[in-house]
């Protein structure tokens, strides 16, 4: 059986970096750039063994915090001049590293069920 044609398309296209004038359309871009970034942040942390702390604030002011070990330990050590971690902060790295793990394949596993509820949903409409 060969495998079905894909339409050609453009791929990702770039789009202007300007501020998203519709506020509902501009809190979904924030969600989910946000949500990027802190996966970049726990890719950096995992697979080079950084201490990352990244802060964001939405339109309304609530704040958002990723940090490995944790985002207080990182700005703690960065407000002290960059020197070891402050005491009682670290947590266990081999812990941390499983957890990362996990939290990678429950995020793996959680798109596979929803592209597989899109099918389903999608052939029940038919």
């Amino acid at each position: 059986a060969a495998a079905p044609k894909r339409r050609a398309g453009n791929g990702r296209t770039k789009i202007a970096i300007r501020r998203i004038e519709k506020k509902g359309a501009r809190q979904v871009c924030f969600a989910k750039r946000r949500q990027g970034l802190f996966n970049k942040a726990n890719e950096l942390a995992v697979m080079c063994g950084a201490q990352v702390a990244a802060v964001t604030f939405s339109d309304g002011g609530k704040a958002f915090s990723f940090g490995h070990p944790s985002a207080e330990a990182v700005v703690d050590r960065f407000l002290a001049g960059g020197g070891a971690l402050v005491q009682g902060a670290a947590a266990d790295d081999d812990e941390l590293k499983k957890l990362h793990q996990l939290h990678g394949e429950l995020r793996t596993r959680l798109k596979e069920v929803k592209a597989r509820k899109g099918r389903v949903v999608e052939a029940m409409a038919k």
